[in-house]
């Protein structure tokens, strides 16, 4: 019978907090991952929800556990780091002890591919709602050719309708890009926000709260200097930039492809080649807007179900 599992402090993990920066942020950024969700800003970031620990089984291997609200147990994220035979020795002990066969998220293709002795021991699944969706920087930058036809129009739309001015993001911009996200989780007074809204304008307000010291980059878009649109984004490698928030107001024609064309320039500016635009969580809208763009890869992202030896 499966049993639930709260914390991993007993097995020598700790607590995430902003105190522990110091010691992962270093570590995380010297092996840095090819899909978003493993740089410390956004576990800090989503924390609220995944209550996540950390635990170096090595002094070369890092592995942070999340608590899965809906299976009331706690499980893994990809290690970080080094995984060799000694390191798996240790991981496969640590699991075997569990009262319920644990699993693995986040997992990318070059540690399948690494550790494929590993992986072949245990069940591998894609998570198609998980992939990450790679794009040229320039593409997004200059929209060049037929193919963003549509979406050229639409900027150039909302540059004949409105005086726009194009701003870094500080942490002074926090309750305008909480009342923008807001307004899109409810734009009624009186709708209900799902939960996956209110967990994401959580996660905005820590991000925001902490936006320096997160090492965060932004924009905020306004229009008659009323902030209408933001984005957030960071480094995840050397020539890939992730971008965590792209939110804007709706009843603004051509105001979403603004701000994605403006980040995109700015990225650009700053050097890197490539953006990281995340998953589509398996939302259709979200996906169509997301292949609108055309990447050049998806890059994709598997779970993987641990077998006890």
């Amino acid at each position: 019978m499966n049993q639930p599992v709260h914390s991993f402090k007993h097995l020598g993990f700790l607590p995430l907090t902003l105190k522990t920066q110091p010691d992962l942020e270093p570590f995380l950024q010297a092996h840095p991952q090819s899909i978003s969700g493993y740089t410390f800003a956004m576990l800090m970031a989503w924390n609220h929800v995944y209550q996540y620990e950390w635990h170096f089984l090595t002094p070369r291997t890092l592995l942070v556990s999340y608590f899965s609200q809906d299976l009331n147990q706690r499980h893994f994220l990809q290690p970080i780091g080094f995984f060799d035979k000694d390191v798996e020795v240790i991981f496969s002990n640590l699991i075997k002890n569990l009262p319920y066969s644990a699993h693995m998220v986040g997992v990318t293709s070059e540690f399948c591919d690494t550790y494929f002795d590993f992986i072949k021991d245990h069940t591998q699944t894609e998570e198609p709602a998980s992939f990450n969706y790679i794009y040229h920087t320039q593409d997004l930058a200059t929209l060049a050719g037929h193919k963003y036809t549509k979406k050229r129009n639409l900027i150039h739309q909302a540059e004949s309708l409105y005086q726009y001015t194009v701003h870094d993001l500080t942490p002074c911009c926090k309750p305008e890009c909480i009342r923008i996200l807001s307004q899109i989780a409810a734009p009624n007074t009186d709708t209900d926000i799902p939960t996956s809204l209110k967990n994401e304008l959580q996660a905005l307000e820590t991000t925001m709260e902490h936006l320096a010291v997160l090492k965060q980059h932004g924009l905020m878009l306004k229009v008659d200097n009323k902030p209408v649109a933001f984005s957030i984004f960071e480094p995840i490698n050397q020539q890939t930039m992730v971008i965590h928030f792209e939110k804007a107001e709706r009843s603004y024609k051509g105001i979403y492809q603004l701000i994605n064309y403006e980040t995109a320039k700015k990225i650009s500016a700053l050097g890197y080649a490539l953006i990281n635009r995340e998953e589509d969580l398996g939302i259709a809208g979200l996906r169509q807007a997301k292949q609108s763009y055309f990447p050049c890869e998806l890059k994709k992202v598997y779970r993987i179900n641990l077998a006890k030896s």
